[in-house]
């Protein structure tokens, strides 16, 4: 797995995502900076340690700036609130790896991220 698929992986997760807080909702970009990203990028070193290194040879901080660099719309409200957004960056940091070849290496992303 390369690293723009590692990035478009964790895009997803934070796709809808950084801390503004507006009704204890997230802007998009806090959610990223603080809570998804710094877990996906730490369970990816985690799970698939060589291809994270290949991917990312500036370790976590560059994972970290990549994904955030790819969070669309930084400005935008989620649809999560900083509770939810504990929960998903808890679920994701406790997520085991795959132990299974097949699954490429990296554990499903967790439900409680799925409406963030």
């Amino acid at each position: 797995m390369n690293g723009y698929r590692l990035a478009r992986l964790a895009v997803g997760a934070i796709g809808g995502l950084a801390c503004t807080v507006h009704d204890d909702r997230l802007n998009e970009g806090d959610a990223a900076t603080y809570y998804v990203a710094p877990s996906l990028c730490e369970k990816q070193k985690e799970c698939i340690p060589a291809t994270f290194a290949l991917a990312y040879p500036g370790g976590v901080e560059e994972c970290k700036t990549k994904l955030l660099e790819s969070v669309p719309d930084r400005d935008k409200l989620s649809a999560c609130t900083n509770e939810d957004y504990q929960v998903c960056r808890a679920d994701i940091r406790n997520a085991k790896c795959p132990t299974d070849p097949a699954a490429a290496g990296l554990p499903p992303m967790p439900g409680s991220c799925s409406k963030c």
